[in-house]
């Protein structure tokens, strides 16, 4: 009987102690979680102001590109637009800045980067400018200039701008040039090709099949 209730007693005293030592390890372990909880907290925090640093320079800077084209209202659309396309496409907000002020400084009026322009040239510069959106800018900056149609409205710009860069990626792909090279090829006889009636398809085409021979 003595010896049943001592080891009983022993059996209760042994539980409680390692009861007692895994739940201050079981503490010790949720503390050490808070902390590292804390810390990726106040990381992410400090990086989300970095990073809305950043949008807001962002857009200071597309302002003083775009001047007197942009108001306050407009470049509120503008900020909306530019986290919109982050959101839909895999670049991030400050590729979207870049790439409308790439193409403003190109000499894109704001009017047709809104309407449709700004995300052609980025997806654009994805497919066949291996994402660099200023060289993607230029291009398109330099077929709007070339081809557009004076009196055209700026979705009407848009869409010929969306048109064309399709049209010139897809020949650049049939042919054994790239659309850095193709491009070159076009912007020296474009204007040629309009006075003589030729359309900015057809001229693409010919080009993309006469470029390898030379």
């Amino acid at each position: 009987g003595d010896a049943g209730a001592k080891s009983a007693s022993a059996f209760q005293k042994g539980f409680g102690e390692i009861v007692t030592g895994a739940l201050r390890q079981v503490g010790a372990l949720a503390v050490d979680a808070l902390g590292k909880a804390a810390m990726a907290t106040g990381a992410f925090l400090k990086d989300s102001i970095g990073l809305a640093g950043d949008f807001q320079a962002g857009m200071l800077e597309f302002q003083a590109v775009a001047g007197k084209d942009v108001d306050t209202k407009g470049l509120d659309a503008f900020h909306d637009l530019f986290i919109q396309i982050g959101k839909d496409l895999p670049v991030s907000t400050s590729e979207v800045q870049q790439a409308a002020i790439e193409m403003v400084k190109g000499g894109i009026d704001p009017a047709i980067v809104a309407a449709g322009g700004l995300r052609q040239n980025i997806q654009f510069a994805a497919a066949a400018m291996k994402g660099a959106l200023a060289g993607a800018a230029e291009v398109s900056a330099k077929i709007l200039g070339g081809w557009a149609e004076a009196g055209s409205t700026a979705a009407q710009q848009a869409d010929f701008l969306t048109h064309s860069t399709d049209v010139l990626t897809k020949a650049a792909n049939a042919s054994s040039v790239d659309v850095h090279e193709l491009s070159l090829g076009i912007f020296n006889a474009q204007g040629i090709a309009k006075a003589a009636g030729v359309s900015f398809d057809d001229l693409t085409t010919t080009m993309a099949e006469l470029a390898p021979r030379f």
